[in-house]
């Protein structure tokens, strides 16, 4: 047990400096790991008690929460679990690792974590608080995140009261993977530049994705992968008052996008599904607020629907509002990896 965790430490240690920035003489190989793949590390004591309000059954309560506006229950993560000592080299590569433990814990889980925290810089570790990332230390692009605190109570406690800032940091990297993945397909100038130059709307678009429609105040694009269709369309409306910035407005926007999306059933088009609350909140789009909307669309008239992300701001310099909805329709699949997808191009665009 010694022998390991010395070998482990000293591969952490030689990979990163005090601040968590990876070393530059050293050559990583390529991380793994689909999106939205966490693989937890801690000892197996703490793992494999799962009573209630145990630190095991609290980290899965955690990062197995559901993730919202999808038709079916998804979770924020999919988790894979190794106890420290059985780590092996093909594990270290995954691109997203959360160690847990305790400062005062005598298990290798916690051990590596005491040892991270002797050589973070005072700074660093004034700041840290209960949690800090490394990157790329095993494999690039990679991000390691400790959760800890001195006693086991202490630690619950920190899981409890910060399941928002966790999830957070977690989410980081696989908003950055999502992309990824997204444009592995390299992107479609042709596409990228009819938006720029016609809309002021600077948004790379994959070259998975295909034209669909174009009018004066619509650009709309899709993709198509067996059982899968993602939807972005975008709408340009001039901005005439203060009532258009607002979580209702957001919801009438996007349902008069959806009259552009129509079956062969007759007077069958996109609404929003108002069965289901939409769930919303205020994020950050190119510097701007923006709401954001989560929920369920269907058919008015049809068997088909499926969830939605969509974001409604104001673009200031140009007096108008911007509405951007992404839209999966996949029966047959999960729905998470492609909402995510779709989230994560659209709060990519910029404003000119």
């Amino acid at each position: 047990m010694k022998h390991i965790f010395v070998l482990m430490f000293c591969c952490l240690f030689i990979a990163c400096s005090s601040d968590g920035s990876k070393s530059s003489f050293r050559q990583l190989p390529d991380a793994s790991g689909r999106i939205d793949e966490v693989l937890v590390v801690m000892d197996a004591e703490l793992w494999e008690d799962t009573t209630l309000n145990s630190i095991g059954s609290t980290v899965r309560d955690l990062l197995q929460q559901e993730f919202p506006g999808l038709p079916q229950p998804e979770p924020y993560f999919t988790l894979s679990y190794i106890d420290p000592v059985k780590m092996v080299p093909l594990l270290q590569r995954a691109s997203n690792m959360i160690y847990i433990g305790t400062t005062t814990g005598q298990g290798l889980g916690s051990r590596t974590i005491q040892e991270y925290i002797k050589n973070l810089s005072p700074e660093t570790r004034q700041k840290a608080e209960y949690m800090f990332s490394a990157k790329d230390v095993w494999a690039k692009p990679q991000q390691v995140t400790f959760v800890y605190a001195d006693t086991r109570e202490g630690l619950l406690n920190v899981l409890l009261n910060n399941e928002e800032n966790i999830i957070k940091r977690l989410q980081k990297p696989e908003n950055a993977k999502a992309l990824r993945n997204a444009y592995a397909s390299q992107v479609n100038h042709d596409l990228t530049n009819t938006l720029k130059e016609e809309f002021k709307l600077d948004l790379k678009i994959p070259n998975s994705f295909r034209f669909v429609k174009k009018t004066e105040d619509l650009f709309w694009v899709r993709q198509d992968i067996e059982g899968e269709v993602s939807n972005m369309m975008i709408r340009v409306i001039p901005f005439t008052n203060d009532s258009m910035y607002s979580g209702k407005y957001a919801i009438i926007a996007r349902d008069e996008v959806g009259k552009y999306f129509f079956t062969d059933t007759p007077g069958s088009h996109m609404i929003t599904d108002l069965r289901f609350e939409p769930i919303q909140e205020t994020v950050k789009i190119d510097g701007d607020l923006a709401i954001e909307s989560r929920g369920l669309w269907r058919m008015s008239k049809d068997f088909m629907g499926g969830p939605y992300v969509n974001y409604c701001f104001k673009d200031k310099k140009n007096n108008r509002i911007i509405i951007l909805d992404g839209n999966v329709y996949a029966p047959q699949w999960k729905k998470r990896r492609p909402i995510r997808k779709l989230e994560n191009l659209l709060k990519s665009v910029k404003m000119f």
